[in-house]
């Protein structure tokens, strides 16, 4: 939620009245522990949809993301020795990134895919 916050900030919009429509506050964000309840991530994604009026909102803040904001699998992540480390990581931890949707890893022959499926297809989040 902070990196999506963060984001939408690099790309013009205020903070406050994004928080205001999905009922948070800056003091629920600032525990590393924390979870936000999904619903909020998603009235929070709706709210983004509305105000970016962009055909891919999710590339759109994808592309103004830093990767500090994740913390703990930001960092599993870049420090991974290889490939295969990271995606071991990605997949285990992925509920940490949020919970919109699952990644899976699937091969054949020489073929890595890296498989994003949402649970919420209709939700622009996904």
């Amino acid at each position: 939620t902070q990196a999506i916050l963060h984001a939408a900030t690099r790309l013009g919009l205020e903070r406050q009245p994004l928080l205001d429509a999905c009922a948070l506050h800056d003091e629920q964000l600032v525990d590393p522990d924390a979870r936000i309840p999904f619903a909020a991530q998603q009235a929070l994604w709706l709210e983004l949809d509305r105000r970016l009026q962009h055909p891919e909102p999710g590339l759109l803040l994808g592309r103004n993301l830093t990767p500090g904001p994740f913390s703990v699998l930001s960092y599993l992540l870049q420090r991974s020795a290889t490939l295969g480390d990271a995606l071991t990581a990605a997949l285990r931890y992925q509920r940490l990134g949020g919970e919109g949707g699952e990644l899976q890893v699937e091969e054949q022959d020489d073929t890595l895919s890296l498989l994003y499926r949402p649970l919420y297809p209709q939700h622009p989040a996904t």
